[in-house]
């Protein structure tokens, strides 16, 4: 007899039963984390947080099933009711809100998530949701243009020339490689410099319009190159 499947066989599986885009949702999926990663020092959340915001990119758009229309909502309910296996209440409720907040809208306080999470948990959904929306808008076209990112914090007023490589390392320290940095009350911003296979016009735009949550959220400005 075959037993249940793993928590991630189980996502995987409501994420193909519905998601009309699943190379989009891998994409975002890809793009989140590596700006977990790269922030790991300014959210300070473990590997188990790491693993719900996999599991809200690979989700987020199963909404989209029922349309356009409330296609965020739809997302969430789907988490909430659909077959996972292996999760916690508060784990799927950090999962479904995740996935909902991808928008531009922040994650409203009279919602689920704000009323029965526990601190902990809130701080995940609010650090989430803050990025998944700038994965998302980073492939808002569908056409996975950003084929890859270096992520940087620099001090607020560093000034960088959109000219060079979008690879190539500044003269200052990366996210990943801060962690013995002392800490420092000085305002930071953080810079991601794309590798694109064209021009993300749309993306950028998309960028705009999402990342003041982000920034709030981070204590930063975000600025791409």
């Amino acid at each position: 007899m075959e037993g249940k499947p793993s928590r991630e066989e189980s996502v995987v599986r409501l994420a193909q039963r519905y998601d009309p885009d699943p190379a989009h949702s891998q994409q975002v999926r890809r793009l989140a984390l590596k700006i977990f990663d790269g922030t790991a020092l300014l959210h300070q959340l473990d590997d188990g947080a790491r693993e719900l915001l996999e599991y809200a990119c690979i989700l987020h758009d199963i909404g989209w099933s029922g349309g356009e229309s409330k296609h965020k909502r739809r997302s969430y309910k789907m988490v909430k009711s659909g077959t996972l296996y292996g999760f916690s209440d508060a784990e799927r409720e950090v999962i479904a809100s995740v996935a909902r907040y991808h928008g531009v809208k922040p994650p409203g306080k009279k919602h689920q998530w704000n009323k029965v999470l526990s601190s902990e948990d809130k701080k995940k959904v609010r650090y989430l949701s803050a990025i998944i929306r700038i994965a998302d808008a980073l492939d808002t076209s569908h056409k996975t243009m950003v084929e890859d990112f270096a992520c940087s914090t620099l001090p607020a007023n560093t000034p960088h020339s959109p000219g060079t490589d979008a690879l190539t390392d500044p003269p200052h320290t990366n996210c990943q490689s801060e962690a013995s940095a002392p800490p420092s009350e000085e305002r930071k911003k953080i810079l991601l410099k794309l590798r694109t296979s064209a021009p993300p016009d749309e993306e950028i735009r998309a960028l705009q319009r999402k990342k003041a949550y982000f920034e709030e959220i981070f204590e930063t400005s975000l600025e791409v190159v």
